[in-house]
């Protein structure tokens, strides 16, 4: 007569009258010995539902592997344009009265600051002039295509000034570039823009977070 078989192991049940049960017998026994070992080991175990660990905890952990990707723990600074002297970059580039745009520098920002929230801070840029000229100085920071800051320099005054508003993050690149504008009357001469100095004031720290990101390697 012909066997049946249970729906999950595909254990054999003979039926009445059968003959040579210990063939079906012995060959079921063989398979719950198979699967109660791997049901011991949790390489074995089929995660298929949610488990409430009832406030317990799982110790003695050597790690947790994700097959595509890593934990990374980050932290950051979120400044806003301050006091506080946090860089100086020497350079030195001359304004034509009234010429064009002129780059001045470009910088990044550090990765310790925050990558996910905008930061600011104040520009400050020295500057002299080989006659006396009564054009202002406008300066421009941009991060890519996204101006971020404008400021001015007015003609009698040394120190050109510009808090930046529209925020940068971890790891942006900064340019400022420069125009001297044309005044009435107006007085050929140049400008020489130099030092430049970035100011802030702490607004915030991050806290030491774990973010998942993807591996590039």
């Amino acid at each position: 007569m012909a066997s049946t078989y249970t729906p999950k192991l595909n254990l054999a049940k003979p039926a009445h009258g059968d003959v040579d049960w210990h063939i079906p017998i012995n060959g079921n026994w063989d398979k719950i010995d198979t699967e109660l070992d791997k049901a011991l080991k949790i390489s074995g175990t089929t995660i298929d539902a949610d488990k409430n660990w009832n406030g317990k905890n799982i110790t003695n952990l050597g790690g947790i592997g994700i097959p595509t990707r890593h934990v990374e723990v980050g932290s950051g600074f979120v400044d806003v344009p301050g006091n506080v002297l946090r860089k100086t970059i020497s350079f030195t580039k001359v304004l034509e009265v009234g010429g064009d745009w002129v780059h001045l520098l470009t910088f990044s920002v550090p990765n310790d600051y925050a990558n996910d929230i905008d930061s600011n801070c104040r520009i400050l840029l020295s500057r002299t002039t080989t006659n006396y000229v009564n054009q202002n100085i406008t300066v421009e920071a941009y991060v890519g295509d996204k101006r971020i800051g404008t400021g001015s320099g007015a003609y009698n005054s040394g120190t050109i000034t510009m808090d930046t508003t529209g925020g940068f993050r971890a790891g942006d690149t900064i340019s400022l570039r420069g125009k001297c504008l044309t005044g009435s009357p107006h007085y050929p001469g140049t400008h020489t823009v130099s030092n430049c100095r970035i100011l802030s004031d702490r607004h915030t720290s991050i806290p030491l977070v774990a973010r998942y990101v993807e591996k590039t390697w």
